[in-house]
């Protein structure tokens, strides 16, 4: 539940933060409102699994899964982020252009831990599940 409240926390101030750019806005709205439903789930999905029910870990799931996949379509745009940085006068071209260097091995470093992250989550996630007599009920999200 604390991290669906840091997550939600994050995704409204970058939601705010991204209303100024005008080349990547439509996707990053797309990455920081889904990032906000991301949030809102994983509060509930923690709220569920506190009340015993099976299906908050299958919330949870289903929330680290989409939380992963925003963030690897936020890795891959975020040259144009850079590019308006770089328009705006926020950086200098030699800033830039180390940055462009570089941009696809930070964005495959990047996606290397954001799945390293999920499969993490995951797995914390699903510990009430391994535990022999958890008494979490029969409830499951999908079907």
């Amino acid at each position: 539940m604390l991290w669906g409240l840091i997550g939600l926390g994050s995704s409204g101030l970058n939601l705010l933060d991204v209303l100024g750019y005008e080349t990547s806005q439509p996707i990053l709205l797309a990455v920081y409102g889904g990032g906000l439903a991301v949030g809102i789930a994983t509060i509930a999905g923690g709220i569920m699994l506190v009340n015993y029910q099976r299906r908050g870990v299958h919330l949870l799931f289903a929330s680290i899964l989409v939380a992963s996949a925003l963030s690897g379509l936020e890795l891959t745009t975020i040259d144009e982020v850079y590019d308006q940085m770089l328009e705006d006068g926020d950086l200098a071209q030699e800033e830039y252009d180390l940055i462009m260097d570089n941009s696809d091995i930070v964005a495959g470093i990047g996606m290397i831990f954001v799945a390293l992250c999920g499969g993490m989550c995951g797995l914390i996630a699903a510990i009430p599940l391994m535990v022999s007599n958890n008494g979490l009920d029969k409830s499951s999200l999908f079907g």
